[in-house]
Parts: C-alpha cells; structure tokens; sequence
C-alpha cells in the first residue's frame, strides 16, 4: 500500500482543505462497488468490535477489449458525451472480491477472491443476522452470491496460528441464477428490516429494465422466492441502474436509462413480517421532470410522514424531489457535481424524523463518474426553502468513479439521533480504469475553500 507522500504531488486542488489522503493502492481489476461492514447498533459486543475496520471491494473485467465498463451491454466502443453507458457484443466479464482492512489509517488487502463473473453490485444486510457479516453479489451472469465474514487463518499460514491472529475471511453461503445467464444484475438492494425474525428480501434491478423482488426464507439464504407470482414490480424501458425502498417500507423506487423514475406502492412492510402475505401493488410512473440521461441513484431521506429523496443522473445532477399527496414528484433543489452521479451514499447515521416541517441537513458522499467523488450538504431550512452544496471534494480519480464509502462510527447516536456530526470520518473513493482506491480523511470542522 502507499503513503500520501508516495503517489501524490503538490497539487492541493485534488482535494478540498477539509481533505487530508492518507494512503493508496492500486486494484488487481478496475473496482466497480464497494461497501464498509455496517455496525450493529443493537449488540453492544459487536457494536465496538473491530468489523467496521473491514470493507470488500468488488471489480468488473471485460475480458479481451479495450472497452471496460461495468454498465456495457450492448455495441459501441467510445463514451456518448452525456456519459451514458457504450455498448459492445457479448464478451466475457470476470472479477474478483477483495477484502480490506483500515487500521490507524493503514490500508491492508486481507483476502482475495476471484470471480467467475463480472461484479455490478454488493451491499451488506444491516439488521443483526445472528451477529454474522452478510452480503450479497449482483454479476453479469444474472446471479446473486451471498457471502459471510468469519475470522479464519491469514492466507498460508499453518493450521496451528494462534485465534488472535486469525483475520477476516470470505465464507461462501449461495449463488443463485435469478434470470437468465446472458443478463446482468445491474443492481440489488436489501428492503430494511428490524429484528432477525423478519424474512429479509431484496430488489434486483436488470439490464432488461425489470425490477423484481426476492424473499429468503433460510437463515443461510439457501433457498429463494421470487415475490408477485413472479412478475416484476415494474420494467423500465431500458437498463434499470437502481433501486430505493423507502424508510416506511410503502413505496419502491427504481430509475434507467428511460429517464422514467418509477413510484410504486408496495405492502413491503406486512410482507417482512408475514411472507405469506399477498403482494399488492399500485403503480404510478412518468418521467420526473428535470431529468435529461438516465436515472442512476435514488437515495430516499429519512422520513415518515414524508416523502423526499435525492436523485442522481449521467446528467452531472443531483436533484431532491417531494412527493405531493396527489403522487406528483416536486423538484425542490438541483446542483451540477461535474459529473455523472453514480451512487449516493449518507454519510451520516439519521433516526427517522416524522415531517418536514423542522430544518435538518445530511450530508451525502456521491461518487461523480468523471468528475470523481463529492460530499454534499442538503439543507432544509423551512418547508418550501431546500439548498443542496458541495462542502468536499476528491479530484485525483483521472477515470470514471463508480464505487465510494464512508467508514461507520461506533459511537452511540446523538440526542437530535444522528451518528457523525462533527467526527473527523475516513472515506475510501476509487477510480475504474486505473484501478486506483483511495483513503481520505473528512475534517466537518474546516472549511472547504
């Protein structure tokens, strides 16, 4: 791994004041998802254990081109201005998991696992699983694997190292053929859950454009079911990049290259508590309007009586939209990030609130494609008074960022319920053609200019 004074020059405005990069390294295969091990905040032992230290990392090759793009599909061989996706004949895709350890600021590859697939998606399930470290695999091949963290051996050593030297390891749980092989699981994501007892399910999004979702009755995730006789929730008209459950589990969110954001009511909440429940669905779509490329990330705020969530685009946006009781979708605020705006991820942790009639703020880590990764700042100052603010930025990533996370904090909310505030945070960003990941720290005391 290298230092900062390894690999970066004197050229402070690749990152914002507030910045400091700690270390880097370079990927075996261009990163196209990453995630850190949430913590368990109702277990007190794991809560402060030493799994938020860990994150997996998962890479997307197109073998035998020059073209490597985890969203290619179908024909072309340069970027579209707008940075939609290109397309290409079918070829083959591999991969790999790669599991890091960050410690006192120091990155360390601990584990990794080759790929028989190209990886588009990974999330950790975020509800205590029994005190297990689960997450779950989108590929190329239409299949999701799940995976669990268990301590095991360091790679070569002999069977009588001592457990204290045992490190973090992949376990193997399933592989399941969701669609058929010569589709790709664009993206998945878990619905919410609160106690173990709750079957966990998830969304799967295509490159067909549908939107389907599965149930896991077994604790091992041997076993599935596909939800709605199994007929999707919805089918954009094009590649479906992702998917959003909003915090009352009520509506499904999901946008593509249609420039459609679908809204769909969904009894997601009685069906966790009951499988068995019968699925109902009320569906109301349109394009939202201010969208001009494909609809790339959803990220609902926390609400409960409310609804608003923020958007991302191959426009270079990011928008906040409030639904209105009749089901329209109200542009609220918009901002330019310089580029495509792939994920978008809380930096913070946030209690639910119950309306917007109150001032609040969250602060978000989007990773921008061309334009590298972003914190921003969405305020709410009053009811009809929204503003959306770049306070961080990342500039060193020279090719598309796809994949950024935020190390979680082990401290106990907050009275106003959120975890993070004004904690210095450690931040991984990477870049897809030069393989490049990052660690940064985020200083919210310093300004950014």
């Amino acid at each position: 791994m290298s230092s900062d004074a390894e690999t970066m020059d004197d050229d402070a405005s690749f990152y914002s004041k507030n910045l400091h990069r700690e270390c880097s390294t370079i990927l075996d295969l261009p990163p196209s998802c990453m995630e850190f091990v949430p913590v368990d905040r109702t277990n007190h032992c794991l809560q402060h254990s030493d799994h938020h230290q860990y994150f997996v990392v998962g890479t997307y090759h197109l073998q035998d081109s020059t073209l490597d793009a985890p969203e290619t599909t179908s024909e072309d061989t340069e970027d579209t201005e707008d940075g939609t996706p290109p397309t290409s004949k079918p070829q083959k895709r591999d991969g790999s998991l790669n599991l890091f350890r960050i410690q006192d600021k120091q990155l360390t590859l601990v584990r990794r696992l080759p790929f028989p697939a190209g990886i588009l998606d990974l999330h950790f399930i975020r509800h205590s699983y029994g005190g297990r470290s689960i997450f779950v695999v989108a590929s190329s091949v239409g299949t999701i694997s799940f995976f669990d963290l268990e301590r095991q051996p360091p790679e070569g050593s002999s069977e009588d190292v001592p457990f204290a030297d045992y490190t973090m390891g992949f376990i193997h749980l399933a592989t399941h053929q969701i669609c058929p092989a010569d589709r790709l699981v664009l993206s998945i994501t878990w619905v919410p859950t609160n106690h173990i007892s709750e079957v966990p399910m998830l969304l799967a999004t295509l490159n067909t454009g549908e939107v389907h979702l599965f149930q896991f009755p077994d604790e091992n995730f041997a076993a599935f079911s596909i939800a709605n006789e199994g007929l999707p929730l919805v089918t954009h008209g094009g590649e479906t990049w992702t998917s959003a459950v909003c915090p009352t589990l009520e509506h499904v969110y999901s946008g593509g290259d249609d420039i459609k954001l679908e809204m769909v009511e969904v009894n997601l909440g009685e069906i966790n508590k009951d499988p068995t429940a019968e699925i109902r669905i009320d569906k109301s779509s349109y394009r939202v309007r201010g969208h001009e490329a494909g609809i790339t990330a959803i990220l609902p705020l926390p609400f409960s009586d409310a609804r608003v969530f923020l958007t991302g685009s191959y426009d270079d946006h990011i928008r906040a939209y409030s639904v209105t009781p009749t089901g329209q979708a109200k542009l609220i605020s918009d901002l330019n990030l310089g580029g495509g705006v792939w994920r978008l991820r809380f930096l913070d942790e946030h209690s639910l609130r119950e309306s917007t009639e109150f001032p609040g703020a969250w602060r978000v880590l989007a990773s921008c494609m061309h334009g590298g990764a972003r914190i921003v700042e969405i305020r709410h100052e009053s009811e009809d008074s929204w503003a959306i603010n770049v306070i961080a930025w990342v500039k060193e990533h020279k090719s598309m960022s796809y994949a950024s996370d935020v190390q979680p904090l082990t401290e106990s909310r907050s009275e106003e319920g959120v975890v993070g505030g004004n904690s210095e945070r450690l931040c991984v960003s990477t870049s897809f053609y030069d393989k490049l990941l990052v660690v940064w720290s985020y200083n919210p005391t310093i300004d950014a200019l």
